[in-house]
């Protein structure tokens, strides 16, 4: 397999491209969905029926510092998002596919990783991301991507012992 196209990066798509990456890396798992509800729950009870009682008042301040963690990270990376997206601008980078792994280049410098390198792969409808390690990461538009070439990413990527999420 040999494939290769051309991505214009326009500030829009990247900040699109970071926000959907954010989403996925903190998606809503069964844990948080549970877990959370619960707690709060859990809370507000206590909180009606004993409102002086330690464990009420330990219970809200994990509660709280639990939800100034979540609005600081989120501030953080939106601000990382937004310093991006500014930084790059508009700029076209080209993609090349092949049995070895995947090459981007760009104004900006070249990417080269065999598909051994990637740990991950997050699919959304629009944006797929290839995650190497915790810090790097490779995404593109699958709208240039015909159907023959999503199938050979995801059969690299589980080949290598990667991991594919989402549809």
């Amino acid at each position: 397999m040999d494939a290769e196209f051309t991505v214009l990066w326009t500030v829009d798509l990247t900040r699109k491209a970071h926000w959907r990456l954010f989403r996925n890396l903190f998606e809503l798992t069964w844990f948080r969905a549970v877990f959370f509800p619960l707690a709060l729950s859990f809370f507000i009870i206590k909180l009606i029926y004993d409102p002086s009682d330690w464990s009420t008042m330990m219970i809200g301040c994990a509660l709280a510092f639990l939800l100034l963690v979540s609005i600081f990270a989120w501030l953080a990376i939106a601000r990382q998002i937004r310093g991006t997206a500014r930084t790059f601008g508009e700029f076209e980078a080209v993609y090349r596919i092949t049995e070895e792994g995947i090459q981007v280049r760009s104004p900006y410098g070249e990417l080269r990783l065999g598909w051994d390198k990637f740990g991950k792969l997050y699919r959304a409808s629009d944006i797929w991301f290839l995650v190497a390690g915790y810090v790097l990461y490779c995404f593109f538009p699958t709208d240039k991507l015909t159907p023959e070439v999503r199938d050979f990413i995801v059969n690299k990527i589980t080949e290598h012992g990667g991991k594919v999420r989402g549809k």
